[in-house]
């Protein structure tokens, strides 16, 4: 990591920025998280036997979700909160849809997650000190990479077996079917080999700009 963040936030100072923040951009997802806030949705603290990490779960029935973090008051975490609640909002939009058709593909799941990430370090950016600018943006990039690697991966790799899908049937090795084995390997592979331009693109502009800013 490069940079220095010293500043922490405590869950009420979060809860202000979210509010405020997202409030603003779309008032339905500012109500939904102020009744995450208020309505005890979030386990917001770690503790002994806790798992690491962070998780969101919609709970359909009561078209309400519950969220999972460790929160210790940096930026990371704030950020953590306004991805974690992005999947929950996520949910309550699939609240007319028939429940068998609620268990949304992983691309579709990381885009109001990672849509509330962006927003809010567009925010965080607006005040930060140069030091943790560099923070800000070292933290970007690495989700952003993740982002490309993993979720964007997965849109191009099931877009291909889909369509390799309507050309020829896809089995498992039997008589006259192509196996989905081998679609499986060949197609991953190529995206993995497409998505290395792509990244290393993205990590020249993003170098670039942190030098930029750091001489700035």
């Amino acid at each position: 990591p490069v940079g220095h963040a010293s500043r922490t936030y405590t869950v009420e100072e979060a809860r202000a920025l979210l509010l405020d923040l997202f409030g603003r951009f779309c008032p339905e997802m500012g109500d939904m998280m102020r009744a995450a806030f208020d309505e005890g949705w979030i386990d917001m603290y770690p503790r002994e036997g806790k798992s690491g990490g962070a998780f969101c779960a919609g709970y359909y029935e009561k078209n309400i979700s519950r969220v999972m973090t460790n929160f210790a008051g940096s930026a990371s975490d704030v950020s953590t909160l306004a991805h974690e609640l992005g999947h929950a909002f996520n949910n309550r939009m699939l609240r007319h849809k028939p429940l068998m058709m609620n268990d949304t593909p992983m691309p579709l799941a990381e885009t109001a997650s990672t849509f509330n990430e962006t927003l809010l370090i567009a925010q965080l950016l607006k005040d930060a000190t140069p030091e943790e600018e560099l923070t800000l943006l070292d933290s970007c990039l690495v989700e952003q990479t993740q982002t490309m690697v993993d979720i964007y991966s997965r849109f191009l790799f099931e877009q291909k077996v889909v369509a390799a899908q309507a050309v020829v049937v896809l089995g498992v090795g039997d008589g006259g079917t192509q196996d989905l084995r081998d679609v499986i390997c060949s197609r991953t592979l190529g995206e993995l080999q497409d998505l290395e331009g792509l990244v290393d693109g993205l990590v020249a502009d993003e170098v670039h700009d942190g030098a930029s800013l750091a001489r700035g």
